[in-house]
């Protein structure tokens, strides 16, 4: 081979060679610049959820389970294991619809000691529960395990533990309290403090309460249908001024629920007595 031929050879190859070289370097650059133009990781409209990062949508997103369990779990290692936060216009933090028939909206259990559900009102005089019944549902309904309380309030420093208000139409009770049982109570008014227990503002009315007429010439008066035991005490006072008539006795037949009211002596002619009675315990 002639020096001339080997040198055109040599020439070819290393032209080869720095082609090859400058177009990957070129591909190099390239790459390094897409790269730096791609956006931080982040769903959006359509795209599927990324954890970890913000994910923004213009519409709301379902997920539905068609299988029996739960759709959504979310578990954290230290904090919250969900927060929702209303938008404007006063939109909820959070809401659960009930599944039908008779699905709750929100169930809460608590952990430990830990409570099922706590809220804390905004504001001055946000509320921290509100509940509302149905047309004729219960709006707040509390039942308590064991010997535990079903509803307990705590007021503020100078503020009432509970406050009930009584609808505005009709006789109804701000609160009612009931119990089925035969050794069991209504209301309990409990003052620990040696303090006054039960405090009424305003007439009081009592279905163990009335009055009984005793007309001359008869010395004394039967109250029936009244429920009685034998811890049971019958008050009675006159109420009416006869002349030296006075109520002698009040004597309860706790078998036949009724207690008598005896005179000392009869009214005069054409006048009766008017008893009031009092029954307690």
């Amino acid at each position: 081979m002639s020096e001339a031929t080997k040198e055109v050879s040599q020439s070819s190859k290393r032209s080869r060679r720095e082609l090859l070289a400058g177009a990957a370097g070129a591909l190099g650059a390239l790459a390094a610049e897409s790269l730096g133009r791609i956006p931080a990781a982040q769903a959006t409209q359509g795209q599927p959820i990324i954890a970890g990062k913000s994910n923004d949508a213009t519409a709301p997103t379902g997920i539905t389970n068609s299988s029996s369990g739960a759709a959504f779990y979310v578990f954290a290692a230290t904090g919250t294991g969900l927060v929702g936060n209303g938008g404007d216009s006063s939109g909820n933090g959070m809401q659960g619809n009930g599944g039908f028939p008779n699905g709750n909206g929100v169930l809460g259990h608590g952990f430990g000691t830990g409570d099922g559900v706590v809220g804390h009102g905004g504001g001055q005089l946000g509320r921290g529960v509100v509940g509302l019944g149905g047309a004729k549902g219960i709006g707040v309904d509390g039942t308590g395990q064991g010997t535990g309380p079903g509803v307990r309030g705590g007021g503020g420093p100078s503020g009432d533990g509970v406050l009930g208000v009584g609808g505005f139409m009709g006789a109804v009770a701000g609160v009612h309290g009931f119990s089925v049982s035969s050794t069991g109570f209504g209301v309990l008014a409990e003052n620990a403090g040696d303090g006054t227990a039960l405090k009424v503002a305003g007439p009081s009315e009592f279905s163990r309460s009335g009055t009984v007429n005793i007309a001359s010439p008869a010395k004394s008066g039967t109250v029936n249908g009244v429920a009685l035991t034998a811890q049971s005490l019958a008050l009675a006072t006159l109420q009416n001024k006869l002349g030296g008539v006075v109520v002698a006795s009040a004597v309860p037949n706790v078998q036949g629920s009724s207690f008598t009211v005896n005179l000392n002596k009869a009214p005069a002619t054409g006048k009766s007595a008017v008893v009031a009675w009092f029954v307690v315990n």
